[in-house]
């Protein structure tokens, strides 16, 4: 839960963070985050419909990793690419690493827990938990310390340390 819960971190940093960033990036307002938000949800849709058919040939935990590790990409470069073009090619990867973090973990529990229906569902409540509650102290942390950049960069190592727990503590399955 704690492995899935640091994966899942990333993404509500990245709400958090991205009208921050756009905010204060010159000539990036309200309308920008918005197109931003919209490609990155664009992107998730087909994402989800693509991966499908990749997903069932590689164990979840590699592909959590993978996620985590594509996600939080985004997620660090984010900051560094908002005053530049290139910050348009992010939603992509954004929803590629995001599908996989969206799709992947409830089947990982009902993998887990299977013969136990519903337990899958509740054990998403705890992890979403334990998402926002290490969310929270890194931004809090990382704002008050060095500001979105490095509170950025810190989300996207916590969710890669997060998948490779993942693998570590679940190597059967890796």
């Amino acid at each position: 839960l704690l492995c899935l819960g640091a994966i899942a971190s990333a993404g509500l940093l990245f709400m958090a963070l991205a009208s921050l960033v756009f905010a204060a990036a010159p000539g990036r307002g309200p309308e920008g985050l918005a197109l931003y938000w919209g490609m990155v949800a664009g992107w998730e849709i087909p994402a989800m419909l693509i991966l499908p058919r990749w997903l069932n040939r590689q164990p979840r935990p590699r592909m959590l990793l993978i996620g985590a590790a594509v996600y939080g990409a985004h997620l660090a470069l984010m900051p560094v690419l908002i005053a530049t073009p290139l910050i348009w090619a992010l939603p992509l990867v954004a929803g590629f690493g995001g599908a996989l973090l969206i799709i992947l973990p409830i089947g990982y529990y009902q993998e887990l827990m299977e013969g136990q229906p519903g337990i899958a569902g509740a054990l998403m409540a705890v992890q979403r938990l334990f998402g926002d509650i290490l969310a929270a102290a890194v931004f809090a942390v990382g704002m008050a310390t060095g500001g979105p950049g490095p509170t950025a960069l810190t989300g996207a190592a916590l969710a890669v340390l997060g998948g490779l727990a993942l693998m570590v503590v679940d190597r059967r399955r890796s």
